[in-house]
């Protein structure tokens, strides 16, 4: 063997042939490997429609199925952190340094981290200099082109020859193992499946009108943390994308408004819906601001958010509120927000020990 473990690091929405034949790959090479299922425990959405224990089971599957021995991999949730990759790159060492001493009962720097350079989603293959790399010979093949055929009117016929069973078909007609053929049909079924599809029609309705420009819109939005000692403001989203989620009060910024205005206007509204918007809390001392810009926080767009956290007295009761509702900060977990707004709750409070 050439190394002691091999790392792979991935999403696998959907899980296909070439990522399993990477799988393989650090089989070969490594007595034992690690694979981290990337963007765990967030709420379903178009971009990340499986959980990671939908992920875990197919991939053990899939290598069962391919000839190999499954037990020879471990499989770790991996959250998102998209604005602070150190604490994302030590939770990844961390998980390491533990599965070596449980497989190896000793310290090992013989690591490989296998992956290639597909696209800018792959820069963390830079973060772990201590460790050697093993290239992967990549392709065309993508997780996104079949995300799109699954949760669309042909979903049911793409999934049902998506193993490349039927007679004639060649291998490159195999996109997926048959483990993965067989989940994604039974998925088909199920109300999560439904509601995907439902925000995948709105998205590209909503993407339809500009796409035929040079250069896509870029969207502003103002959101707002309002927190109350321990606990924090939510409201629960009553469309698409994220329909029934919680998310920070917040509104699109619109051409005739300043963003401190905005901010205004949200809290009025918090504070009674059918007020009209005043500019009392304009000029708050207690605003604290950071843009939060991650390219792929919103599956509609290019949509940029100027949050603001505006901290309550800590002495006074929680005040009522009309359109939204309170919750401790612990039990706000990222399977029951919307987009970015746990990484945005964390980046304001620093509450690293309840990201999940």
């Amino acid at each position: 063997m050439t190394y002691d473990l091999c790392v792979l690091i991935g999403r696998f929405q959907i899980f296909h042939m070439r990522h399993l034949a990477v799988i393989l790959e650090g089989l070969k090479h490594a007595k034992n490997m690690v694979v981290f299922v990337g963007s765990a425990n967030g709420a379903r959405s178009f971009r990340n429609p499986f959980t990671f224990e939908e992920r875990y089971k197919v991939i053990k599957d899939s290598v069962d199925a391919a000839g190999e021995d499954s037990s020879r991999i471990a499989c770790f949730p991996l959250e998102d952190c998209v604005y602070d990759d150190e604490y994302w790159k030590q939770s990844v060492v961390g998980l390491i340094s533990s599965c070596i001493w449980r497989t190896l009962e000793c310290p090992s720097e013989n690591i490989a981290l296998l992956g290639y350079a597909k696209d800018h989603t792959s820069y963390f293959l830079d973060m772990f200099p201590q460790w050697k790399k093993h290239p992967v010979k990549g392709d065309n093949t993508s997780s996104s082109y079949m995300r799109n055929a699954y949760f669309s009117n042909i979903g049911q016929l793409w999934a049902k020859n998506s193993d490349g069973h039927n007679v004639g078909d060649s291998p490159r007609d195999k996109i997926v193992p048959k483990p993965v053929r067989d989940f994604l049909m039974s998925f088909l079924d199920t109300p999560e499946y439904k509601e995907i599809y439902k925000e995948y029609e709105f998205i590209t309705k909503f993407r339809q009108p500009y796409l035929s420009l040079m250069a896509k819109p870029i969207f502003n939005t103002v959101d707002v943390l309002v927190s109350h000692g321990k606990n924090v403001l939510l409201r629960k989203r009553s469309e698409y994308p994220g329909k029934g989620l919680w998310e920070l009060p917040g509104k699109l910024l619109m051409s005739s408004k300043t963003i401190k205005g905005t901010v205004s206007d949200i809290l009025e509204t918090l504070s009674n819906p059918n007020a009209q918007p005043t500019n009392r809390y304009a000029n708050s001392p207690t605003l604290m601001q950071k843009v939060f810009d991650n390219p792929e926080r919103d599956a509609r767009g290019r949509f940029i958010s100027h949050a603001f956290h505006v901290k309550l007295k800590g002495n006074t009761r929680l005040p009522e509120v009309d359109s939204a509702q309170w919750w401790k900060l612990d039990e706000v977990t990222r399977q029951m927000m919307f987009s970015d707004h746990k990484d945005i709750i964390i980046t304001f409070t620093g509450d690293k020990k309840n990201g999940s």
